[in-house]
């Protein structure tokens, strides 16, 4: 089966398939859980982000407190690869308003995003909640996140159509970086693979491949079933498909080349 992309415009997709052509995913600006912010704390998403840099070498990551809206900005321009895990939301009325919380309770928006440019990015991941969702005032315009960052230079951008859950959303995203970059797979290609491997795998699977990632010790221990969820759910119904319903694999989708 042919995996499924999203685009604005043809112009818009010819632009990032030259970009997609002269830029290397080599490097990763990670945004990890901003802090502080009038939001739930994320317990995955230490996880999600050292499962991430474990794949790069060259890496930059911008840690709670680190993660103010201004150092996003300062850095935006000088990565190929970006992966925000953070909260975010979308503004049906005025769609220029939504985007993704930093520290201090700040945003992101696509406002700002139409005034950025850069040299060239290869892939953004929005790993948060309501990233792909276009406004509703002009129903046949896409005015969107991923759209934001294809007109600020991305060539592709994964983004999500509702609010997603912590624990299946980290899997999902580590499992996409350990098929997509060993082998510099398709990209649109390996995320599909990896929301099927999330649909059909049982939470005994998922947890030892969890544990396969070998994390950094910063993190929090793999096999703590108290601060684990996927261990939890191993231990609790080994044999399960506990993410298998199309809401914990299906919310992201991927715009672009």
């Amino acid at each position: 089966m042919a995996s499924l992309r999203f685009t604005p415009c043809a112009s818009a997709l010819m632009a990032a398939s030259r970009i997609a052509k002269n830029i290397t995913a080599d490097n990763v600006l990670v945004v990890a859980e901003p802090r502080p912010v009038h939001a739930a704390s994320l317990p995955s998403a230490e996880h999600e982000v050292e499962a991430v840099i474990s794949r790069f070498a060259n890496h930059t990551v911008l840690r709670h407190e680190q993660a103010t809206k201004e150092a996003v900005l300062a850095e935006f321009a000088q990565h190929p690869l970006q992966h925000f895990c953070c909260h975010g939301s979308a503004d049906f009325v005025e769609p220029l308003n939504g985007g993704l919380l930093t520290a201090d309770d700040q945003c992101l928006s696509l406002r700002d995003l139409l005034n950025l440019r850069s040299p060239g990015i290869r892939l953004a991941v929005l790993s948060a909640c309501e990233t792909g969702i276009p406004g509703l005032e002009l129903p046949d315009e896409v005015i969107s996140l991923p759209a934001g960052w294809l007109q600020a230079g991305a060539a592709g951008v994964v983004a999500s159509l509702w609010s997603v859950a912590d624990a299946s959303t980290m899997i999902l995203m580590a499992r996409f970086y350990s098929l997509w970059k060993p082998d510099n797979k398709n990209i649109a290609q390996a995320f599909r693979e990896a929301q099927q491997w999330v649909r059909d795998s049982t939470n005994a699977e998922m947890a030892e491949f969890q544990r396969s990632l070998r994390l950094h010790p910063d993190a929090d221990p793999i096999g703590a079933t108290k601060t684990n969820v996927l261990e939890r759910m191993a231990l609790s119904n080994p044999a399960a498909r506990g993410f298998e319903h199309p809401f914990f694999w299906t919310a992201f989708n991927y715009t672009g080349v």
